[in-house]
């Protein structure tokens, strides 16, 4: 079976706040994310997911590629492997205007509040708790 790839963007402001996004169909919250396209590398899918989905003008120079991958086999359209990247915006760059089809809202949320309401994604949680090291 063929595998999907896709990324992960963790967003983390000057605060040290994660910016997690609300799903509109399952009410959870995430990062941003999402698949490759065809023929497309994936810091260019990093950048396309954070303008679709979040609104957000990604300064390359503050997009880091982390050597972290999330892998998982429930994805409805099956098995799938994510690269992770984080992002580090100053002020300027923060200009929050989600997808309405996709996202119900969005939070910024201090490390404690990110582990609670991401409780049930394991692999998630984990990427907070590296995401200093980058």
């Amino acid at each position: 079976m063929k595998i999907r790839k896709g990324v992960v963007l963790v967003v983390k402001n000057k605060k040290g706040e994660y910016l997690l996004l609300r799903q509109r169909k399952s009410k959870s919250y995430s990062f941003i994310s999402g698949g490759l396209e065809f023929g497309e590398r994936y810091t260019d899918a990093a950048v396309r997911e954070a303008r679709e989905e979040a609104g957000l003008k990604i300064n390359l120079k503050k997009l880091t590629e982390t050597d972290q991958k999330i892998k998982f086999s429930g994805s409805r359209k099956g098995p799938a492997e994510q690269k992770v990247f984080v992002y580090r915006p100053d002020g300027a760059d923060v200009n929050i205007k989600v997808d309405n089809n996709e996202i119900s809202g969005y939070e910024w949320c201090s490390k404690e509040e990110a582990f609670k309401k991401l409780k049930n994604k394991p692999p998630l949680i984990s990427l907070i708790q590296k995401a200093d090291n980058y």
